[in-house]
């Protein structure tokens, strides 16, 4: 079995940096309406093993919020994903590892934020182009750095959709208002990325 740094060595080796992207008005709009009038999107990949299903067949609206959330952000290449558990218990543990991931990641993309700020007011000394254009290049350094953590922004928001539409599954509980308070909006990720 690879070990964990192996694994981290074998995505960065293979991922391009992240690319801004700006959400289009529709998008906008689509996000800021009740989260209750969105419409389900495609379906996320869930274990293969859940074989009942809940009498009402749409989808949480969550997963579909995580979704559309999630669109503008780029993402690590398509592999398999984690087989989940069917204990209920456990796939609570994962949630609450997936939610306290984010949070880390809201500190780490503010400190890079904060990086870029101080960065962009510095002033150069003038006539000196050289050192304007090597001050540029630490103010987007900074940007790609904080541009990469979107990647795993988008993993751990579509690993708790995907353990939300197996929960679903097992229990036919579409309504998580718990999991909804710990999430950024779409302007919490507008205002992490736009700088």
């Amino acid at each position: 079995m690879a070990s964990i740094r192996e694994s981290l060595r074998s995505v960065s080796s293979s991922s391009n940096p992240a690319s801004k992207s700006r959400p289009t008005s529709a998008l906008r709009k689509r996000l800021s309406l009740d989260l209750l009038t969105l419409s389900p999107t495609s379906s996320i990949a869930t274990t293969s093993s859940v074989t009942s299903s809940p009498k009402n067949n749409t989808r949480p609206e969550l997963v579909s919020y995580l979704e559309e959330l999630t669109r503008n952000l780029s993402g690590f290449p398509q592999t398999e994903p984690d087989n989940l558990p069917q204990d209920l218990d456990e796939l609570e543990g994962i949630i609450n590892y997936h939610l306290s991931q984010l949070g880390q990641l809201r500190i780490e993309i503010a400190q890079h934020n904060e990086t870029i700020d101080k960065l962009a007011v510095t002033s150069s000394p003038e006539n000196l182009n050289d050192t304007a254009q090597k001050l540029h290049v630490r103010v987007q350094g900074a940007r790609n750095a904080r541009n990469l953590l979107s990647r795993f922004l988008k993993f751990h928001l579509l690993e708790i959709g995907r353990i939300v539409e197996l929960k679903w599954k097992i229990t036919g509980k579409k309504e998580f208002p718990e999991i909804y308070k710990s999430l950024p909006t779409y302007n919490d990720l507008r205002d992490m990325f736009e700088a």
